[in-house]
């Protein structure tokens, strides 16, 4: 029935089936090949009957099917294969066949009856697949369920340093760092059970034992719902992550010296303070503001600055523990944090130990010698990085105001006083805009017989809500905020405009002049000797009619070249040049002969000591000496006894100033003192006190 009635509907059905069929005796010719198979192969029905079709078998599959065929045969069992058909095109066809036998009742085989089923598009997909795979730039790694390498392409080798035949049967998770496991068997673990997952960062480490970064991104293999296993695909990150670690770097450390820059100590802070409130320790915060670096950046140049400062900050870091840290929060300004500080710790011995590293010498070009100025703040249990570095910061004003290379700890006071300093400074910077300000004259005298050598023109200010401010408060803070060039003019200004007052109605008085206190920053102006020139022409003022008084901070500063050039314009313009506050610690012999001073004026806390007719004051018959020996004019600051007065004039004092001959007071009342000494003819009988 198979053969007979039958063939018309098997026809019918082979014709129409997408599939080629074909039919072949027991020795494998071919009786029957439907239309499909025939435009597969690529010949006609008549080509393929018979061995025609093994004839169209590509050369090297032909001796591989007929064996195969043979076998099948031999063993009365289907067959069942892949091959190719090499068509009369030049094309080339996939397929996969298989055939069933086709027995009588008693078993013997009387055929063939198969099918062939077009593999080539699927092959095609398939070597391009392959091709893909070996040739991907990133490493795919096929996976089994429980991490088994079971392929690997060519750049997974270059990734990872072994040989394919090395890493196959190898498991991935051999390859990661210790570190990066446990998350690694986590989101693999995750892609097995479909759960979606992005990718994934680990360090893998290479044969050679080299760290590499990668990106590892995975999907899923199944069959029939069941995990098989992971392809994945590794990128090599190494240098994207070295990329994003220095950019990291360079965001939180300052690009000339390398330190910690202000974010990172800030970060740093915050983690310490966290840390002390558990377990009830202490952190230090030590600010550093170095002093007078912006005359080095003007004198010397900025590069030259720069590289003061990058060679400042090894040695900075030399004086630490292992667990402190050092940062650049500004310009001159660092910041120390000090952890687990207890009572005892000597934090003031380091700081002592930080200035004593500022101040050793810097070859820049020249030696550069620095001072700097420190605050210490130490923490309590409500503090904030705020408030610590806040605290530091008043602290270190603080110290500044004491003077170079000092170094105070912060006390709830000094934000009281640097409140006071802010309003102070927005207050006199207003005063100043409105001309607020006066210029009072206090006598200088002889101190054999009371006649006026000279007026001091001092800045005096009287607030329309505070009252009289006095000038320790002001020009400290005129100093710091840069109102003291501005405030300097005015008093120049004023005085240059009485003492062409004073000359003309008395051509005999003030042999001195009237001395003006100029602040090293405005001596420092490369323009400064043209604008006091310019302000004398104004009022038509004669060098000689003003004398500049400088402070021993000048000193530190002679081998500053604006400075110390600016000093001998005014002297040879004939100038005198007056040495203020001597003996308070900053003097040198060296400068003291280089610089062209007229008069030396010594400091008026050397007077004080003087307290009875029994004082020695060895340092004020020392600076009196000293004064004559350098062939200059001697004036005593701050005489308010008799007993004082005696005293100097046994030691040969020249000149003296203070309250014990007359107070500071406006032009007007200075003005009559002249007129008085210029009418009576007894001038001893003047300088009773005011």
């Amino acid at each position: 029935m198979l053969f007979g009635p039958s063939e018309k509907l098997f026809d019918a059905l082979a014709d129409h089936a997408p599939v080629g069929v074909f039919v072949c005796d027991a020795d494998g010719s071919c009786g029957y090949a439907n239309e499909w198979l025939c435009r597969l192969i690529g010949l006609t029905s008549d080509q393929v009957l018979g061995d025609g079709w093994a004839r169209a078998l590509h050369p090297d599959d032909a001796e591989r099917v007929r064996s195969e065929w043979e076998d099948a045969a031999a063993a009365g069992r289907d067959f069942h294969g892949e091959y190719r058909f090499a068509r009369l095109d030049g094309g080339v066809r996939w397929v996969e066949g298989s055939a069933a036998a086709v027995r009588d009742s008693e078993g013997r085989l009387l055929g063939w009856v198969g099918c062939c089923v077009d593999l080539t598009a699927h092959k095609l997909s398939e070597q391009r697949y392959q091709e893909l795979f070996e040739h991907a730039s990133d490493a795919i790694f096929v996976l089994d369920a429980d991490g088994g390498i079971s392929a690997i392409n060519v750049a997974g080798e270059r990734l990872t340093g072994y040989r394919r035949d090395e890493l196959v049967g190898m498991n991935v998770f051999d390859l990661i760092a210790p570190e990066n496991a446990e998350w690694a068997r986590e989101t693999y673990e995750a892609r097995l059970a479909a759960v979606t997952v992005g990718t994934a960062e680990y360090q893998m480490i290479s044969k050679g034992g080299a760290r590499v970064f990668v990106e590892v991104s995975g999907r899923l293999v199944e069959q029939d719902g069941r995990a098989l296993g992971i392809e994945a695909i590794a990128r090599d990150t190494s240098e994207r992550h070295a990329f994003e670690q220095k950019l990291l770097h360079d965001a939180l450390h300052d690009q000339l010296t390398g330190l910690a820059n202000r974010t990172l100590f800030h970060e740093r802070l915050g983690q310490a303070l966290a840390r002390a409130a558990r377990s009830g320790s202490k952190v230090a915060v030590m600010l550093l503001d170095l002093d007078g670096f912006k005359r080095i950046n003007d004198s010397a140049g900025h590069a030259s600055g720069d590289e003061l400062l990058v060679r400042l900050a090894p040695r900075l870091q030399d004086e630490l523990r292992g667990s402190d840290s050092v940062a650049r929060l500004g310009d001159d300004e660092f910041g120390f944090l000090f952890e687990d500080v207890a009572p005892g710790d000597g934090l003031f011995g380091v700081a002592q130990r930080v200035l004593a590293a500022v101040a050793e010498p810097v070859l820049v070009d020249q030696p550069q010698q620095l001072t700097a100025s420190l605050g210490i703040s130490v923490s309590e249990a409500t503090d904030t990085t705020e408030t610590m570095l806040s605290n530091a910061d008043s602290a270190m004003y603080n110290a500044k105001r004491a003077g170079p290379g000092s170094v105070d700890t912060y006390d709830p006071t000094m934000r009281a006083r640097l409140i006071r300093d802010l309003n102070l400074t927005k207050a006199l910077t207003a005063a100043l805009r409105d001309d607020q300000l006066a210029v009072h004259y206090q006598p200088i005298v002889s101190i054999t017989d009371g006649h006026i050598l000279a007026l001091e023109a001092l800045a005096r200010w009287t607030h329309p809500e505070w009252g009289s401010v006095s000038p320790e408060e002001f020009i400290p803070i005129a100093e710091q905020h840069g109102l003291i060039v501005e405030l300097g003019q005015r008093v120049l200004d004023a005085a240059a405009k009485h003492a062409t007052d004073w000359r003309t109605r008395y051509p005999d008085a003030l042999p001195l002049g009237v001395l003006v206190n100029i602040s090293p920053r405005q001596l420092s102006q490369p323009a400064f000797v043209e604008v006091f020139t310019a302000t004398l022409d104004r009022h038509g003022t004669r060098p000689r009619d003003i004398g500049i008084e400088i402070t021993e901070h000048v000193l530190i500063q002679h081998d500053e070249k604006t400075l110390v050039a600016n000093l001998g314009r005014l002297r040879r313009l004939g100038v005198r040049l007056s040495l203020d506050d001597f003996g308070t610690g900053y003097s040198s012999l060296t400068a003291l002969k280089e610089l062209p001073l007229s008069v030396l004026k010594i400091d008026r806390s050397f007077i004080t000591a003087i307290r009875t007719p029994t004082d020695s004051a060895a340092i004020t018959r020392a600076s009196v000496s000293l004064g004559h020996t350098l062939g200059l004019t001697v004036i005593a600051e701050g005489v308010e006894t008799e007993i004082q007065a005696d005293y100097l004039r046994r030691l040969g004092c020249d000149a003296a100033q203070g309250f014990h001959y007359h107070r500071p007071q406006p032009a007007q009342r200075a003005t009559s003192l002249l007129q008085a000494e210029h009418d009576t003819t007894n001038p001893r009988a003047r300088w009773i006190a005011v």
